[in-house]
Order: C-alpha cells, then sequence, then structure tokens
C-alpha cells in the first residue's frame, strides 16, 4: 500500500496561478512519487482533495480525468473546501492539495 501525503504545488508552471496549472503540478508530483514506490493512477483507491474555493471544482476535475484513460476509473474521491492551505505567497496562494492511497 502507498500512501502519498498532501500535494501542493510548488510554483504556477504558467505563471497564471490558476487550479488548472496547479492541479497539473499536483497531479505529475503524486505521478512521480507512486512511480518511484512501484504504482501508477490505476493502483490509486482513494483520493482527497483540498480546494479553497470550491467554485474550481470544475477546472480541478478537467485536468484531474486526464490521468486516466478512457474506460479506466479513477478512484473514490472526497472534496473538502477549506479557508487557506499551506505554502502560499502573496499574490500567489495554493489553491488545491491532493493526497492519494494506493493498493496492488
Amino acid at each position: 500500500m502507498a500512501y502519498v501525503g498532501g500535494e501542493i504545488p510548488a510554483h504556477a508552471r504558467d505563471g497564471e496561478n490558476d487550479v488548472q496549472d496547479q492541479t497539473k503540478i499536483v497531479m505529475d508530483n503524486i505521478k512521480s512519487v507512486m512511480a518511484e514506490a512501484g504504482y501508477d493512477f490505476n493502483d490509486a483507491v482513494r483520493a482527497t482533495v483540498f480546494m479553497t474555493d470550491m467554485v474550481n471544482y470544475g477546472a480541478f476535475n478537467e485536468v484531474y480525468g486526464t490521468y486516466w484513460g478512457e474506460g479506466e476509473m479513477p478512484p473514490a474521491r472526497a472534496a473538502v473546501e477549506v479557508g487557506a492551505l499551506p505554502g502560499g505567497k502573496p499574490g500567489a496562494p495554493v489553491l488545491v492539495e491532493v493526497s492519494m492511497i494506493a493498493f496492488k
């Protein structure tokens, strides 16, 4: 079993600091951590998503869903809105955090 703790983006790749950009950074980080442990996204059985604004949920899902191919099932997921997430900077807040559990 692999537990991937809450991953947050270290920076925004395109400088726009939007939730889609941050989601891609977070999911790529999780993918790397899981691969090092011998797992992939199809082994994921549970995800927890923390967002600073649920208005961004649809935009998050657009990116999140791309990490599973057609016919593949994303894991069970909970999404929670929180007041703030750690690691942000003035003018560049962290908008999303994802943790995941994988099992083979």
